[in-house]
Parts: C-alpha cells; sequence; structure tokens
C-alpha cells in the first residue's frame, strides 16, 4: 500500500525570510569563473558543450540573502510518500527537497539528513543548504528555486498516488516537471523527470540530482566508470581535465576521506553503460541512484579534510555531521548544458533505495569486480531495459492533468500563458502542468498592466520595484508605450534590460531617462555598478553617492556602497560614510568587513585584526577567501613592522607558510 500525506517537521534553523535583496544583482554571483578552460586530456567529443549555456546573469531573478545564524527551533512543511519498504519525505516550501529517505525493514537512513537548516551563500541566488537530495535545473548552478515554493500537486497512476513538482524557469523561460511515487511494495523511488522548451528555437538544458550523504571513513562511492573529469584549481587557470578512477596520483579518491582539498570528480561512464552511482559503508550497504540512460552523468563533490573543508561542513551543519555530495545530470560535467531543440523534452527516470552488497567484493583491490558486484545486486531490484519500459509506460500520466494542486508555486507560468494569449482552460506547456490565473501576484501586477492595457504603472520612486524581467518580447511592449506614460519605472526596467541583453550604451541612455523622469536610487545604483564595469571610477562613486543619499539608509546598499569604495582604494571617504552610519548598520558583517579595510589602510593593524576575529561573515561566498586573504594581509603587515621594512614578497610568503589564520575564519577551500 502507498500512501502520500502532508505534516510537519521541526529542527533548530537560522532564520530566513523570503522577502528577496530588493537591489538586483546585474552579473551572476560566481563560484566558477567562466569561461572554463578545457584540458588537452578532454576529447572534443566531450568537451563540445562545456561553457555553453553557462555564465548566465541572476536577473530577472533577485538574491535571497535576507537569513542568520541564530537558530531556533522552526517548523517546516512536508509532503510523505510511503510503502512497505520506503518512507520519502519532501520539504515541500524548499525547492521540493527530498530530505529524507527511511528504509523501513531496517529503520535505516539512506540519505545525509543535516539535524538543523542553515541557509549559506552557495547557491545562484545565494542561499542555500545542505542535506538531502536537491533537484537543480536551468542552469549550472544550485537552482534559483532551491529556497523557493515550487508547485505541488496530487494525482493517481492506476492505485499509485503521485507526487508531482513543477515550476516555470524564468531565464530559459521554460518549465519543468518531476513525478514522484512509491509503487506498492516497491524498495526503490521513483522520480521521473521532463524539461520541456515550448519555443520554436533551441535552448540550454541542464539538470543535476545532488545527493548528499555521510561522510565518514571506510564509505566508498562507486560509479561505472575508469575515468573521471576534474577540475585544475591552480591560480592562473580553472580548467576541466582528466583523472583515474579508482586512483589518481597515488591516492584512492572513491574514498571520500582521501581527499584532502574540496574537489569534484565526474565519472565518466561510456556510451551503452547503464548509469548509477552509490554510497557504501563498511558493510558494502547504503544508497543506490540509477536511472534510464538519458541521465548519463554522475559526480562525486568532496568539501576536503583540510581546515577550510572542515570549517564548511560545520558552517553549513553542526560539528560532527559531515556529508559528502553524490550526483546524476544531463551532461557528463556541471560546466556545460545540453541543447535541447526547438518544441522538444528530455525525459528520464531515477530509482533510489537500499543497496547490500558483498562488502569484501565493493572493497577490494579489484575496481570492475567491486563495480559488477553493485550492479548484480541493483539489477535484482530493476533492470536497465526495465527502468527505460517504465519511462514509457509512465509518460501517460506525466501527461494527465493532475487532480489537485496543493502548494501553489510562482505566477510567472500563469503570466507567461497570458502572453502568449491563452486562458487557464487552454493547453499550454502540457497538460499536465497548470499554472492558476490564482497564482499571480503583486510581482507580476505591473507586467499583466502592460500586457492588458499598454502601459508600466508609474509607482512612486521610494518604493521597491515590484520584480525585473530579462525576456526582449516584454522589451518591445515598454517601449512600445506612449512618451507620456513612458515614466522612471519603465525607463529603468528597459536600462536593465538592454544591459542584461549586452547593448550597454543603449542602458546608460534609458537609465539616464530615468532619472530625469524622477530622481530614484534604483537608477543611480544601476549607473554606478555599470561604469565601475567600465572602470570609470569616478563616475560611478558620482552616482553612487546620489543612490546612497536616497536611499535612507538601505542596508544592502550600504553593503555594496562600502564594498565600492574599498575596491576602489577610497578608504577615507569610506571612514566618511562609516561615521554617518547606526548602529545596526554598522554590525553587518560586510560593513564590518570595511570598517576593517579602513583601520588597516591606517596602519591600525590591531584593531583590524581584532575586529577580524571577532566577524561571522554569515554570507560568505563558497570559495571566498576574503577573510584569510585580509589576515594575512593584516600579519604581514605586523611582520614588516617588526622587520622596520616595507611589505615585500618575502614577508608575505613567510606568513603564509608558516602562520596558520584562526578556524573561524578559515574557508580555504584549496590551499
Amino acid at each position: 500500500m502507498s500512501e502520500i500525506r502532508f505534516e510537519e517537521i521541526k529542527m533548530s534553523a537560522g532564520g530566513f525570510e523570503r522577502e528577496c535583496n530588493p537591489l538586483p544583482r546585474l552579473e551572476q554571483l560566481k563560484s566558477v569563473p567562466w569561461p572554463v578552460e578545457v584540458g588537452p586530456d578532454m576529447p572534443q567529443q566531450d568537451a563540445k558543450y562545456i561553457n555553453y549555456g553557462c555564465g548566465t546573469p541572476l536577473l530577472p531573478y533577485l538574491l535571497q540573502d535576507n537569513y542568520n545564524r541564530d537558530r531556533k527551533t522552526r517548523s517546516f512543511k512536508t509532503a510523505v510518500l510511503e510503502n512497505e519498504f520506503l518512507k520519502a519525505v519532501f520539504l515541500t516550501e524548499l525547492g521540493g527537497r527530498l530530505w529524507s529517505l527511511i528504509y523501513k525493514p531496517l529503520n535505516r537512513e539512506l540519505l545525509y539528513v543535516n539535524p538543523v537548516f542553515q541557509p549559506t551563500n552557495v547557491a545562484y541566488r545565494n542561499a542555500w543548504f545542505s542535506g538531502g537530495v536537491e533537484w537543480n535545473m536551468g542552469i549550472p548552478a544550485h537552482n534559483p528555486f532551491t529556497c523557493d515554493k515550487p508547485f505541488f500537486a496530487l494525482l493517481k497512476d492506476g492505485d499509485t498516488p503521485v507526487l508531482r513538482m513543477y515550476e516555470w524557469d524564468r531565464i530559459r523561460n521554460a518549465p519543468f516537471q518531476v513525478d514522484f511515487y512509491l509503487p506498492p511494495n516497491s524498495p526503490l523511488l521513483y522520480v521521473r523527470t521532463r524539461l520541456i522548451n515550448p519555443h520554436k528555437r533551441e535552448i540550454p538544458a541542464y539538470w543535476f540530482s545532488n545527493i548528499a550523504v555521510p561522510e565518514s571513513p571506510g564509505h566508498r562511492v562507486l560509479a561505472p566508470a575508469s575515468k573521471a573529469y576534474t577540475f585544475d584549481y591552480s591560480e592562473s587557470r580553472f580548467a576541466v581535465k582528466a583523472a583515474n578512477i579508482p586512483e589518481e596520483k597515488g591516492i584512492d579518491v572513491t574514498y571520500p576521506t582521501n581527499i584532502y582539498t574540496a574537489n569534484d570528480f565526474f565519472f565518466r561512464i561510456e556510451d551503452g553503460e547503464r548509469p548509477w552511482i552509490t554510497s557504501l559503508d563498511n558493510e558494502g550497504c547504503g544508497l543506490i541512484q540509477a536511472s534510464t540512460r538519458e541521465l548519463k552523468g554522475r559526480k562525486l563533490f568532496v568539501w576536503g579534510m583540510n581546515a577550510g573543508g572542515r570549517k564548511w561542513q560545520e558552517f553549513l551543519s553542526v560539528p560532527g555531521a559531515p556529508y559528502i555530495e553524490i550526483q546524476a545530470g544531463l551532461g557528463r560535467t556541471q560546466v556545460e548544458c545540453i541543447p535541447l531543440p526547438a518544441k522538444s523534452e528530455y525525459e528520464w527516470l531515477e530509482v533510489y533505495g537500499y543497496l547490500q552488497a558483498d562488502s569484501g567484493t565493493v572493497h577490494g583491490s579489484d575496481w570492475q569486480k567491486a563495480c559488477d558486484e553493485v550492479e548484480t545486486r541493483l539489477n535484482r531490484f530493476a533492470t536497465i531495459d526495465q527502468l527505460e519500459q517504465e519511462l514509457k509506460r509512465s509518460r501517460e500520466t506525466a501527461e494527465t492533468k493532475p487532480d489537485e494542486i496543493i502548494q501553489r508555486g510562482s505566477g510567472w507560468g500563469a503570466l507567461e500563458r497570458r502572453l502568449n494569449g491563452l486562458s487557464e482552460t487552454q493547453n499550454f506547456v502540457s497538460k499536465g502542468i497548470i499554472f492558476p490565473d490564482s497564482s499571480m501576484n503583486r510581482e507580476q501586477e505591473d507586467w499583466l498592466s502592460l500586457l492588458e492595457n499598454g502601459f508600466f504603472p508609474d509607482n512612486p520612486p521610494v518604493s521597491r520595484p515590484k520584480s525585473y524581467m530579462t525576456d526582449n518580447r516584454w522589451l518591445k511592449l515598454l517601449e512600445k508605450m506612449p512618451p507620456q506614460y513612458t515614466g522612471w519605472e519603465a525607463n529603468y526596467h528597459c536600462g536593465l534590460m538592454h544591459y542584461t541583453a549586452g547593448e550597454i550604451e543603449t542602458a546608460l541612455d534609458y537609465l539616464d531617462k530615468s532619472i530625469k523622469s524622477a530622481k530614484n536610487l534604483w537608477a543611480y545604483r544601476a549607473l554606478a555598478l555599470i561604469y565601475l564595469k567600465k572602470n570609470m571610477s569616478e563616475k560611478a562613486l558620482e552616482f553612487m553617492d546620489m543612490a546612497w543619499g536616497l536611499s535612507q539608509g538601505m542596508p544592502e546598499l550600504a553593503d555594496e556602497y562600502c564594498r565600492m569604495l574599498c575596491s576602489l582604494e577610497q578608504f577615507d571617504r569610506c571612514e566618511d560614510i562609516l561615521k554617518q552610519m547606526n548602529q545596526d548598520l554598522l554590525s553587518r558583517p560586510r560593513v564590518q568587513i570595511a570598517r576593517i579595510q579602513t583601520c588597516f589602510e591606517k596602519k591600525d593593524y590591531d584593531t583590524a585584526e581584532d575586529l577580524l576575529n571577532k566577524i561571522v561573515l554569515a554570507d560568505i561566498r563558497e570559495c571566498e577567501t576574503t577573510l584569510t586573504d585580509t589576515w594575512f594581509s593584516i600579519k604581514a603587515a605586523q611582520e614588516a613592522q617588526k622587520r622596520k621594512c616595507s611589505v615585500n614578497q618575502e614577508i608575505v610568503e613567510h606568513v603564509r607558510q608558516h602562520l596558520k589564520p584562526p578556524a573561524n575564519i578559515d574557508f580555504r577551500m584549496h590551499e
């Protein structure tokens, strides 16, 4: 018997507010420096799509950075899918994360379940949390919905209940759909996914299922491959290169605790091989994930055993609760998208379950025998042909209209339907995906006015814009407006849309029109960032000064202003701005970084070090080394003072080689 029910769970959680940062990010948050280089040992057939569809700006999405580390017991809504063998728990309001998967006969948790919910700055829109299985689509990153509420709906496949998750991605302007189901007496959870291209043009497609499992000495990750791709993290380049499996440079990298620094290994599964990945403990037991052939990519990610990797593990959770990630994707790596042809779709089926293999074989020295043992055990549950047949059989259900929507997602799918001139009763992208008008809210209302009435409301310039667009179809509608109806906000949106299209001079013209229509911090701030990118620092500072003067002490702008002043070495001006700030603004971690840097420039190294050692940078970015770089700079300056000389390369190298940063600020993933 299989059932779906809805419950709540409680856990210790950092504060997280759904209201986004009002300042649109004009560039993407980078953990990867695009474009990625391709090493000489990667064949052309595998390198074909490297960088394709990558490096996409953040707009029209806004940052989700309104979180803290003040942990309290908080409630989370869940959907529970359960049968005789498995109990699957989904966090419906957090990207549909598969949070827990329990194998009931042994009462064994198959995933890594984080004991806390703690947002950190890892995802495409900043906020991300570790644990469970995350469904990443659209762009090569932790996806825009990972801390958002997608649609959830219910339907049945015969007597089997189906939990459907879907949403509309605003970057690709395309939907995705995932059906979760547990057939009666099945030891496997079925996850059926569709990526749909509704356009008359090709779009980049991306998917990686990101599976967290416990990290422990003796655990081994296996996938049917003898080669992998990894990254060269040298200072001069970021490149994809080949690696051997299981041993690379004398280290068995299939045992995650052998790996010193953070790293990725993309298993190069040969065409025709069955795609799967597993993490098995000392006794040969653990989670198995397998799929139909479309989902050919498999990956191992580790934070590493160095100080920075251990710090990240604790920062994301609590001490003593480390994890690793095993992943499954459309591409062979995560620095590529796959072309999705016009008016077509990709679909595949994943399964998740418990596997018990012979421990001596899977931990033996013969890698091929270890993989064969896993596949033999897996075939007892479901062969690859059975999965392919199930994918075809379930296609009709995937196209079936849901019986009930139990959670509404965003209104962007409904707005897109209206843009296409379709009513709720007309088939839009699929019969299985419903975007009702009732899902639209204030984020869509001004765009709906533009669509239906021909004008974009000119809201008070002190109010934050409700949302953003980058789609050229909306730009055309804005530019068709009569001049008498084109106010500051319509011009502002035109400016940003031209900017994201790479039309910089046109963007500047529209932003200037916005300010002439009504002085507003939004256009001044956008001009500042664009002129900063053009290396016109005086103009950038002039416009940022204007924005700050109109902002009434906006906290998010305080962070940006201080960062800009320090990046341009305007430390006297930064000190003046800091003196104008109240205690709430001064307590913001990014503002504190500016205070530390101004103290450093004044040669007040002891105060700078004291402030640095006390800081808790809640939004430190994955791969960011601001804290340790600043600490080493302070130490080099102090050492130079002792020697009564200027800082030189020998001193810099000396402090980096012989001094160890405090553990609370050491987030270095690659030393």
